[in-house]
């Protein structure tokens, strides 16, 4: 009968067996939720609560596929966000693409993704019969036929309510790359990360994605080729509080950070210069997830469009650069971020203007282009740099 709160942003540990017959509730608000790393089982009838704090939209009807989130309790459902309303919460299923939810008694699956939409801002309450912990499996990840477009992405969720590493999920017959789905602004954007680069794109504003899964959040898979079924294991040493106060090495990544700009919305892409990568497309290489709400950057390798081109060197080396635009007009080439890049000058080649341009950390190149795909206009160069 006892109640045990943690607040927002607080983090609790436990090494031994939870046992509750009370009410054990994770809070959560705008300043962040709290999180919990149990070690061990979970057991008792009490209630179990994990509150998540979103953001809407601000219109009267809920819209847009504005949060991926999953449950981190064991038999939750729908009536989490009262899904029987209209328009407010969607399952996702690799060859059908999304379903509507819209009773209170869908049975949410531990470690599957949702959408939820939502008008106004709410806390919603995750409630169920215990916290997740311990290995959660999903070995039926799917990839249908050879010619579905979009076949291989699933819908995955973190089932805990703490963070959990990708890098140290266990994966089989799955791309090292996520992709999550997120807001900025007045888009929605897909971040990407690869735990064989540990490179992370920034189209959210927030900072390069990272390894690190927030609690509950959803993010795709990749089931690496036809004729294969994924499969994925979270385990309890995959988690962390991820307070944020951790020691990193300096980087010894060499990379190129290219933003395309329209009207102040970006997109971005990264071209990373890895010994261990091959010219042809390969598992260093980060496939595009394209939003199709923005104008989106690219290279495309083999017919594989990628959002992280890894190469073997930096010496001497030309990147044909795609651009998808859904409007016509003008746009920018914002060099963002070099690493690792000291000893090299980089052009920017437009064979429209037939003109070859200095793009070294910081450059701005504006350009004017028509709607549409555009595979080859213009090519990013690397040289090293002359020494006296």
């Amino acid at each position: 009968g006892a109640v045990l709160t943690i607040n927002p942003t607080k983090a609790m540990t436990v090494s031994g067996t939870v046992e509750n017959n009370g009410t054990f509730t994770l809070e959560s608000d705008a300043s962040g939720t709290a999180t919990l790393l149990t070690e061990s089982t979970i057991t008792g009838s009490g209630t179990f609560n994990v509150e998540q704090y979103f953001t809407g939209t601000g219109n009267t009807t809920p819209n847009g596929r504005r949060w991926y989130a999953g449950s981190p309790l064991v038999t939750s459902t729908s009536a989490i966000i009262n899904a029987a309303g209209n328009n407010r919460m969607w399952s996702h299923n690799e060859a059908n693409g999304y379903s509507e939810i819209t009773n209170n008694s869908t049975s949410l699956n531990s470690a599957q993704g949702y959408v939820l939409r939502l008008g106004a801002n709410e806390t919603l309450n995750f409630t169920g019969a215990a916290f997740n912990t311990g290995d959660v499996t999903n070995n039926s990840l799917d990839r249908t036929g050879t010619t579905f477009s979009n076949r291989g992405y699933n819908l995955l969720s973190n089932p805990y309510p703490s963070f959990v590493s990708w890098t140290d999920i266990s994966r089989t017959n799955l791309s090292e790359t996520m992709w999550i789905r997120t807001h900025n602004g007045s888009v929605m954007v897909f971040d990407t990360y690869s735990s064989l680069t540990d490179i992370g794109t920034n189209n959210s504003g927030d900072g390069d994605l990272t390894e690190e899964i927030a609690p509950m959040q959803a993010f795709w898979t990749l089931v690496s080729s036809d004729g294969q079924t994924g499969g994925i294991t979270f385990d309890n040493a995959s988690r962390s509080h991820n307070s944020g106060i951790q020691l990193r090495s300096g980087s010894n990544k060499q990379l190129i950070r290219v933003k395309l700009s329209d009207a102040g919305i970006t997109d971005e892409l990264v071209i990373n210069f890895n010994d261990n990568a091959l010219k042809t497309f390969e598992q260093y290489d980060s496939k595009k997830f394209y939003s199709g709400t923005l104008s989106e950057l690219s290279c495309v390798v083999e017919s594989e469009d990628l959002v992280i081109n890894s190469l073997p060197i930096a010496d001497s080396i030309a990147v044909p650069v795609k651009v998808t635009l859904i409007k016509s007009g003008g746009f920018s080439f914002l060099a963002t971020g070099f690493e690792g890049m000291d000893d090299y000058d980089v052009f920017i080649e437009d064979k429209s203007l037939q003109s070859i341009t200095p793009f070294n950390d910081g450059a701005i190149y504006p350009f004017t282009a028509n709607q549409g795909e555009i595979a080859n206009r213009c090519l990013l160069y690397t040289s090293p740099s002359p020494r006296d």
